[in-house]
């Protein structure tokens, strides 16, 4: 499998090149590959999303340089921006296990197993897809990974974003998702894997290339996968 380590790349950029690697695929023509990279800020909305659940104004998310755009991708509504690494495994099922619901928990374990290195303990709602930080009370969940993807052909597109930490001098993380219902799911409360161990001294961005590798590494060794040499 490839590893493809694309920087902060704009979404149209990263979306055209994962059609083209995933039809390449399809037609076993191409690599089974992994994208790693970083949005500017942007929204994007799902199959099931509804217009009412993008919160702000076209002038609010122009103002503010935010980009829209309606996906093939199921679920609903999430933002994507700086200080947040988003991971789009372009990967063939028919290889593995010709099960949605599976890959969805595998794509959740890797992003558990990925917090977990980095001292956070990440778990799963029933019923709400995506990976969730709880109270040590088990109450409170509060909202770190978000997932949606894309398969055809039992080939899949789009996947895994998870939240490191606002980067100062950019639109925070927490003023991205206010523009939006996140999900669909109202007042689901977002954080960040710095939110969640604030005595770390460690910034946002300095975090972006340990974490993409963490989470590209998980990923492989779930899909029992040997990266190519």
């Amino acid at each position: 499998m490839f590893v493809r380590n694309l920087g902060r790349r704009p979404y149209a950029e990263v979306w055209e090149l994962q059609r083209e690697t995933q039809q390449a695929l399809i037609a076993r023509r191409g690599p089974e590959t992994l994208l790693v990279c970083e949005h500017p800020p942007t929204i994007t909305l799902g199959k099931s999303s509804k217009a009412e659940h993008v919160l702000a104004s076209p002038e609010t998310l122009s103002k503010n340089r935010i980009e829209v755009f309606n996906v093939e991708r199921g679920g609903d509504v999430t933002y994507h921006g700086p200080g947040q690494v988003v991971v789009y495994p372009i990967v063939d099922l028919r290889l593995r296990k010709r099960d949605v619901d599976w890959y969805m928990r595998l794509l959740e374990q890797a992003a558990i197993e990925t917090l977990a290195t980095f001292g956070v303990v990440g778990t799963r709602i029933k019923g709400k897809t995506g990976v969730w930080v709880l109270d040590p009370d088990g109450f409170s969940p509060r909202k770190i990974a978000s997932l949606g993807v894309r398969i055809s052909r039992w080939c899949t597109m789009h996947g895994l974003a998870l939240n490191l930490g606002s980067v100062p001098g950019e639109i925070s993380l927490e003023e991205g998702f206010s523009y939006i219902n996140p999900c669909g799911l109202g007042d689901v409360q977002i954080t960040s894997l710095c939110a969640e161990t604030p005595a770390s001294t460690v910034a946002p961005e300095a975090l972006l290339e340990p974490v993409a590798e963490a989470l590209a590494q998980s990923l492989i060794g779930l899909l029992e996968i040997t990266p190519l040499p």
